[in-house]
């Protein structure tokens, strides 16, 4: 089985692509900037962004599913027109590009970053507050993932 890969240069997609591998699957990563983190790895790339739907249609048009990880973080926590722009906007494209495309399987990763800040030696888990329960960073991409379903 071919699995399309948004984010696969950062840090849980790059994890996830050596994941799926091992366990014998075929990857498609979209790659926006630095391969360094999938260097070495027997995997296709399809250069690309998310905000461009035709680099979405080259990567789902290889694949039966989809894991959409790519997102951008803003620490200071405060409206960012590039992190609104990937993590709304081109949660959309992804979404709508795999429906146009009939992908039947289709992962969304968060982030870390959307949940309010605990010591690290605390798990995190459904209780966690979000960092601002209204904010359009956390949201936004969690209805538009729930309206495509």
């Amino acid at each position: 089985m071919k699995v399309a890969v948004t984010g696969a240069s950062g840090h849980i997609g790059a994890s996830l692509c050596r994941e799926l591998l091992h366990h014998g699957y075929e990857v498609v990563a979209l790659i926006h900037r630095d391969i360094s983190a999938l260097k070495g790895l027997p995997i296709s790339m399809v250069q690309g962004d998310i905000l461009n739907t035709e680099s979405i249609k080259q990567l789902l048009g290889q694949c039966d599913m989809a894991i959409h990880a790519a997102a951008a973080i803003e620490l200071a926590y405060k409206f960012d027109k590039n992190v609104y722009d990937t993590n709304v906007l081109g949660t959309i494209n992804v979404l709508e590009t795999a429906r146009e495309m009939g992908v039947r399987r289709l992962v969304h990763f968060s982030s870390i970053h959307a949940f309010s800040q605990a010591s690290y030696d605390q798990p995190l888990d459904e209780s966690r507050s979000f960092v601002n329960d209204n904010s359009i960073f956390t949201i936004k991409p969690n209805e538009i993932a729930i309206g495509w379903l």
